[in-house]
């Protein structure tokens, strides 16, 4: 077998494949190259893809769950519910395999996205309360509320981001008291900047 660094690299070409940097990958020389179709690159990743998603390490499914959702390949849904679902796989693996069901339109998103907010792992928390904030902004609300107020650090800036990506009535509230707390000095350091920026 090739090495985890190749195989990420020759994921990652796949993925680009449509729309390919303008600068060569080897040399580093500017070569552009016009847009290709993305259906060569999804027929050559589709007949392997889920063997990638089921046996090869967390860095390779990783590239290859970003590629499905780059090139479209919607028979990767069940394979990405696999390991959305998967509690033994990392986070970070386990959100790239919810953020590629958002790209590739999946039916049952939302029903994913509550799923995850309910999970154990950060990483996937937040993506969940993105989607559902994007999805259902009037339910996203009260989760990303309580996320402020308990979350993690890294849990708390992600609902910052996602209050300020919904723009509507309930966000603008939640900020404006989390902006009220900001000046009485009663806002965590590592969160003020990504306060100011929603």
């Amino acid at each position: 077998f090739l090495s985890e660094a190749i195989r990420v690299e020759a994921l990652e070409e796949l993925a680009s494949w449509p729309r390919p940097s303008g600068r060569d990958r080897v040399l580093g020389l500017w070569r552009p190259l016009e847009p290709r179709p993305a259906e060569v690159a999804a027929n050559a990743l589709g007949p392997v893809l889920e063997a990638i998603l089921k046996t090869a390490p967390s860095r390779v499914r990783i590239a290859a769950i970003h590629a499905a959702a780059r090139l479209s390949i919607r028979e990767a849904g069940e394979a990405l519910h696999g390991i959305l679902v998967e509690k033994l796989l990392p986070g970070e693996e386990r959100a790239e395999a919810l953020r590629a069901r958002e790209a590739l339109g999946d039916a049952r998103l939302l029903d994913a996205a509550r799923k995850a907010i309910a999970g154990d792992e950060p990483a996937v928390r937040i993506e969940g309360r993105r989607i559902l904030a994007r999805l259902r902004p009037e339910e996203a609300a009260g989760t990303l509320a309580a996320a402020l107020e308990s979350g993690s650090t890294i849990e708390r800036q992600g609902a910052l981001a996602s209050l300020a990506a919904m723009k509507d009535a309930k966000s603008v509230e939640i900020i404006s008291r989390w902006m009220d707390r900001l000046l009485a000095k009663e806002v965590p350091p590592e969160l003020e900047l990504d306060l100011l920026e929603a």
